[in-house]
């Protein structure tokens, strides 16, 4: 990695017990200045819990300078989840510093993650400072920026998982998070102006969307651990690569953007959505990406609309659900160098279509028998995903297994998928149908999977 390391070792190094006590002492010192702010002007609980967040996000960039080695920061997140779980508690902590750590009434586990995150990022840098304090900074500053921004001048709201964000927020939270990848990058690494420019918008635009997605406080881990994967592998690209993967991210952000209210996916689930067709994109290009979209710009138009299109209501968790059996049939292609297994991961997108079909025409159709609406489901689904990545790709000599294979694989999630859904005609969008559908989603691929296992 062409980065400059122009900063000599530190003065603490080698010492780490002294770096612990530190750092003790700083975030003890932190929170006792806090709680006298909290005591004298009662600030807004949400300003006061950023202010904790900046303060240890501040104190842990000095982590590089202080430790040459992972396990005094394993140590200080092993005290400081300790701790943090101790003052939700009933007791003498909670009397001391209650109204501080726990200042927003809000389910939120972000407290916690924080430290967790820390820990595995400062592993994960390996002494690199640059890879450690760019997504440090992405935490502490642009996800507390964006929060308080979105607090005080929110208007543009869009929906959660949980509740709602602001577009406000989520625009602060990416010039924050541009600038925090952009200097650091122009000033201690031998990488050209350019390259650096395309790599802080592609970060900022995807680290946006993470912190856009992301529920119960799961930011603290998103944002920093998707900076520095990002980071790592975007360093290495030449400007013209890193050019056609921002015009990918834009290209993708705005089909969803555009697309939204045609789908039943809440904004969330729709920014997500697009974050996983630039993974998928990322790592195994165009052909692996058309399944998804397919997916997710046809469904509304070939099966027929529910009343829950015009609620919106569906989350992240379905976009996970959907696309859980592909992303790991492309992870396990990539392990094990086998671009061939495109054809299961375009087999599972292709039995989630067909599944989606089915329940919305039980649905719209529920006196007509299962013997039409399967059929249907399945043919449209396989003709629409499937065909077109076989006629592709296929030789021609393997062309008949593959049909045979990808049809009976979509077919047999469809079918199953009727038989233990009895209540499709009342269109249940309940978890444990999502569950089954990513179990079924995954059955149906291996199922596509056998000539390929009998062609090796």
């Amino acid at each position: 990695m062409p980065l400059a390391d122009v900063t000599p070792p530190g003065f603490w190094i080698g010492n780490p017990l002294a770096g612990i006590l530190l750092t003790l002492l700083l975030l003890g010192l932190m929170l006792g200045c806090l709680k006298a702010y909290h005591v004298r002007f009662a600030p807004h609980p949400e300003l006061l819990r950023k202010l904790v967040h900046i303060g240890m996000g501040l104190v842990t960039l000095s982590f590089p300078w202080l430790f040459d080695r992972p396990w005094p920061v394993m140590v200080l997140a092993v005290a400081a989840v300790a701790l943090l779980i101790a003052v939700k508690a009933p007791g003498p902590l909670r009397e001391v510093l209650g109204g501080v750590v726990d200042s927003v009434e809000r389910p939120s586990h972000g407290d916690v993650y924080f430290p967790v995150a820390v820990a595995l990022l400062f592993w994960l840098a390996g002494g690199d400072r640059l890879l450690f304090c760019i997504p440090i900074l992405m935490l502490t500053l642009g996800d507390s920026i964006a929060a308080l921004v979105g607090i005080r001048y929110g208007r543009l709201l869009f929906t959660t998982g949980r509740g709602r964000k602001s577009f406000e927020g989520s625009l602060a939270c990416f010039i924050v998070t541009l600038m925090v990848t952009l200097v650091p990058l122009l000033r201690f690494s031998y990488i050209g102006w350019v390259q650096v420019l395309l790599i802080a918008l592609i970060v900022a635009l995807l680290a946006t969307l993470l912190e856009a997605i992301a529920w119960d406080g799961l930011d603290n881990l998103f944002v920093p651990l998707g900076g520095f994967l990002l980071l790592k592998t975007h360093l290495q690209m030449s400007a013209p690569t890193l050019s056609v993967h921002l015009l990918v991210t834009l290209a993708l952000f705005l089909l969803v953007v555009m697309w939204r209210r045609c789908t039943s996916l809440n904004d969330s689930a729709v920014l997500g959505a697009a974050l996983y067709g630039y993974c998928v994109w990322s790592i195994g290009g165009v052909l692996w990406l058309f399944p998804p979209v397919v997916l997710f710009v046809a469904y509304p138009l070939i099966w027929p609309r529910t009343s829950r299109d015009a609620v919106r209501s569906l989350t992240i968790g379905v976009v996970f659900s959907v696309g859980a059996a592909g992303l790991v049939w492309l992870l396990v292609s990539v392990a094990l160098r086998l671009p061939v297994l495109v054809y299961p991961f375009t087999v599972a997108f292709g039995a989630q279509m067909a599944m989606i079909g089915l329940a919305r025409l039980r649905h719209r159709y529920p006196h007509l028998p299962g013997r039409l609406l399967l059929p249907a489901s399945v043919a449209g689904s396989w003709l629409l995903l499937v065909a077109p990545v076989l006629i592709a790709e296929t030789h021609r000599s393997q062309i008949a297994g593959r049909i045979t294979a990808s049809i009976a694989g979509v077919a047999i999630a469809a079918i199953l998928f009727d038989l233990l859904r009895r209540d499709l005609r009342d269109y249940p969008c309940d978890p444990a149908r999502w569950r089954l559908q990513a179990f079924l989603g995954a059955a149906g691929s291996v199922v596509g999977l056998a000539p390929i296992l009998w062609s090796h």
